[in-house]
């Protein structure tokens, strides 16, 4: 108990592995994500919250509620950091932190977030959001609550791969929680490893070309080389932008995309992957013979 209480694990959170096309063209690399923590133990019975309300910009019934709403989730600790705020600027990190030393509770945490250098493709990429406590279950040994991982598509297929491995640092603290400084010189930290890069078949000149020509289309284009059977292009129409799946409006855009049923368009829905289509007649092999 008296270790539990006084030596804390770090987590360093690794980059996520960079992702090409078969002709070394970067689809998705990484960029700083900002957020702010909470941790329970740390709240000072004289905490201003009309202060802090107004350094974060929220409103002291925003504040109230989101801290009951973190004291009943099912991993809550008053010892560990929880995530208060998610996808903040770097103008407004900026600004937070010259005065966020005054709320010892809060602290400023900087995660790797996606970074998309193509504007289609969405489907075939993926996204990546935070874990639930369904995906903790399967993977308790690995993922934390407010860990990222792959949702769909090639960040999904892939995800073990890009994830890479934690780095683990243990802190010593003072009964107030305060770092003394590393537990036995380091010796026991583990060091964080990147995510491994993936290059995929994909020709995403080819792969934009057919994007292009299913413009307010059903229906999917699949190219394969047959010498191989290498995956050329896999493109769905309608396509969607992957740059919407990262930002601050990100959850609202999500939600947008799951539920654009107009026209039958359902963009999350993957043509090329999930849909059913019959195949063109045998017989013309014979005859092309």
């Amino acid at each position: 108990n008296a270790a539990n209480t006084s030596i804390k694990k770090e987590y360093v959170i690794p980059q996520r592995g960079v992702i090409f096309d078969r002709n070394g063209k970067i689809l998705v690399g990484n960029q700083p994500s900002f957020e702010i923590s909470f941790t329970a133990a740390l709240m000072k019975p004289d905490f201003d919250t009309i202060g802090f309300c107004k350094l974060v910009n929220i409103t002291k019934a925003s504040f109230i509620k989101a801290i009951t709403g973190l004291k009943k989730e099912k991993y809550y600790s008053k010892l560990t950091p929880v995530t208060f705020i998610k996808n903040i600027s770097r103008e407004e990190i900026a600004r937070i932190q010259e005065i966020i030393f005054k709320y010892p509770a809060f602290s400023i945490v900087s995660r790797p977030q996606r970074q998309y250098e193509v504007s289609t493709s969405g489907n075939l990429l993926g996204f990546t959001n935070q874990v639930n406590d369904l995906y903790i279950k399967r993977d308790s040994i690995y993922y934390l609550p407010g860990d990222i991982a792959g949702m769909s598509g090639i960040e999904k297929s892939y995800e073990k791969e890009l994830r890479g491995k934690k780095g683990i640092n243990y802190i010593q603290k003072d009964i107030r929680l305060r770092n003394v400084g590393p537990y036995k010189e380091g010796t026991l930290d583990i060091p964080v490893v990147t995510g491994k890069d993936l290059t995929l078949t994909n020709n995403y000149d080819l792969q934009k070309l057919a994007e292009e020509m299913m413009v307010n289309k059903f229906g999917a284009v699949v190219a394969i080389d047959p010498k191989t059977g290498e995956i050329l292009t896999l493109a769905t129409g309608p396509d969607i932008d992957p740059n919407l799946f990262v930002g601050p409006e990100k959850t609202r855009n999500l939600y947008k995309l799951q539920t654009d049923t107009l026209y039958n368009r359902l963009p999350t829905f993957d043509r090329a992957t999930q849909a059913a289509y019959p195949p063109g007649s045998t017989f013309k092999l014979l005859t092309a013979l």
